[in-house]
């Protein structure tokens, strides 16, 4: 799930620099946010994958 996370996230920054270069300013505001959501959402899940597997190696060692 973390890497589709940041699929989307290199795709909403493509998409959103071609709307900066052919379209207008307003269209890109939109993709933007989207980048910014789906980066937001793949260090979330980072981070939870990190903190679950040390979780699970300190209940491992006890």
């Amino acid at each position: 799930m973390e890497r589709i996370w940041l699929a989307g996230a290199f795709i909403f920054a493509g998409v959103t620099v071609y709307y900066l270069i052919e379209k207008d300013f307003n269209a890109a505001v939109y993709f933007f946010a989207l980048f910014i959501f789906a980066s937001v959402f793949y260090f979330l899940r980072k981070r939870q994958r990190k903190r679950h597997i040390d979780v699970k190696n300190n209940d491992k060692k006890k």
